[in-house]
């Protein structure tokens, strides 16, 4: 994000050139946010998977 002129990681580097510490540390909280977002949807989508293909299993015995 070094080369980047938009985006949460421009605007962490711009906040953090001009000493705005509340705004750097707000972006890294929606970065955060985002991450853990991402991680628990693709949590409960392989869940879903994984008892879709179990049940599929089942029938095919």
């Amino acid at each position: 994000w070094v080369g980047s002129s938009q985006g949460l990681g421009y605007l962490m580097l711009h906040a953090n050139g001009r000493m705005q510490i509340d705004l750097m540390f707000a972006a890294l909280s929606l970065l955060a946010l985002m991450a853990v977002t991402l991680y628990l949807t693709t949590d409960h989508l392989l869940n879903q998977l994984i008892k879709r293909m179990s049940l599929d299993d089942l029938r095919t015995q």
